[in-house]
C-alpha cells in the first residue's frame, strides 16, 4: 500500500492486484505486488511534491490494477463531491462517481486491467472540488540506467560499457549504435573479435569493445525487452589518439618557450637602454676632469710669469 499527503489532505493508494486478489502489509509510503507464484515484491516510493502528486508503477506483465485515492483535511465539510479518472491527460467518460465521505474522506478508487502496452501511460484521479484536485500514477515498463558521463579511451584499446535495470530482469538484451539519428544493431555473431556482450545476474548487460578505432566514437543504447515493451539507457564514448595528450604537451611548451623568449627580450632591452646611460655619464665625469686638469695648467704658466 503507498500513502502520501500534501496541502490539500489528499492521500492515494496503490493497491496491484493479480487473480490471486489484493495484497496490502498495512505499511506506509510503499507498493506491494503479489505474482501469481504468490512471491511478494516491494518497491519503495518516493516523496511527493505539490502541485501534484505521483507515483511511479513499473509493471513488466499483465496484471490488474487497483489504483485508489483518499482525500482527507477538506476546509469545508463536504457530505458528497463527485471526481472521475484520466488517461494520459483525457477523461475516462465510464469513470464519473460521486464520491460520499466517510469517516472525513473521499474515497476514489477504480480497477484498470493493464493486457497490453497500449494501457501503460499516465492516470490520474480527479476530485472536482475548487481548486481541482489531482493524483497520478504513472504506468510504465521498469527504467533502464545508462551512464550520464562520458567515457574516454583511446585508439587500439578496449572498453567496457553496461546497462543495468535495479529489481527486473528483461527477457532480452540488444546493443545499438547511434549515429546522426541512425541505429545499428550490435551483432556479435558477425564479429565476434570486436564484440561481447554478457549477462550479470539477469539485470545487468554488458558489452566490451576491443581494437577501439576513431570511428567508434560516439553514442550506444542498451535497451531492456519487456513482454510490454522496453526501456533505454545511453552511453557516450570518445575514443582519442595518443596525439592528442602529445598536442596538449606540445602547446603547454610551446606557450612556455613563448613566455620565457618575452621576458629574455625585456631584459635585454633594459639593460641595452642602460648601457648608453652609463657611457653618457663617463663622458660627462672625463671632460670635467680634463677641464680642471687644463684650468691647473694655466693658472700655474700665469703665476710664474708674474714671478719673474
Amino acid at each position: 500500500m503507498f500513502s502520501t499527503r500534501f496541502s490539500f489532505g489528499i492521500e492515494i493508494f496503490l493497491l496491484i492486484l493479480y487473480n490471486t486478489g489484493v495484497i496490502s502489509d498495512g505499511s506506509t509510503a510503499s507498493l506491494v505486488a503479489l505474482e501469481k507464484k504468490s512471491n511478494y515484491t516491494k518497491l519503495d516510493i518516493d516523496g511527493h511534491t505539490n502541485p501534484w502528486l505521483n507515483a511511479k508503477v513499473n509493471v513488466v506483465e499483465a496484471i490488474d490494477l487497483v489504483l485508489s485515492c483518499n482525500l482527507t483535511g477538506l476546509r469545508t465539510i463536504q457530505p458528497s463531491i463527485t471526481g472521475h479518472w484520466r488517461k494520459d491527460g483525457k477523461d475516462i467518460n465510464s469513470s464519473h462517481a460521486t464520491i460520499k465521505m466517510e469517516n472525513k474522506q473521499h474515497i476514489l478508487q477504480k480497477k484498470f486491467q493493464i493486457d497490453s502496452p497500449d494501457d501503460l501511460g499516465n492516470y490520474s484521479c480527479v476530485f472536482n472540488i475548487l481548486p481541482e484536485v489531482e493524483a497520478t500514477f504513472i504506468i510504465q515498463v521498469p527504467q533502464t540506467k545508462g551512464r550520464d558521463k562520458p567515457l574516454i579511451s583511446y585508439v587500439g584499446d578496449s572498453i567496457v560499457m553496461y546497462c543495468e535495470s535495479e529489481k527486473y530482469y528483461p527477457i532480452n538484451w540488444i546493443w545499438y549504435t547511434k549515429n546522426d539519428n541512425a541505429m545499428a544493431i550490435i551483432n556479435t555473431t558477425i564479429d565476434p573479435h570486436r564484440y561481447q556482450i554478457t549477462i550479470a545476474h539477469g539485470n545487468k548487460s554488458i558489452l566490451t569493445i576491443m581494437g577501439l578505432t576513431e570511428k567508434d566514437s560516439g553514442t550506444f543504447q542498451c535497451s531492456a525487452v519487456y513482454r510490454f515493451g522496453s526501456s533505454e539507457g545511453d552511453i557516450h564514448l570518445n575514443v582519442l589518439t595518443y596525439m592528442v595528450p602529445l598536442k596538449i604537451f606540445l602547446v603547454i611548451a610551446a606557450e612556455v618557450i613563448v613566455l620565457v623568449s618575452v621576458i629574455l627580450i625585456c631584459e635585454i632591452k633594459s639593460k641595452k637602454k642602460n648601457i648608453p646611460t652609463e657611457s653618457v655619464a663617463d663622458t660627462q665625469q672625463t671632460e670635467m676632469l680634463k677641464t680642471e686638469e687644463n684650468n691647473g695648467v694655466s693658472d700655474g704658466t700665469t703665476t710664474r710669469h708674474r714671478n719673474v
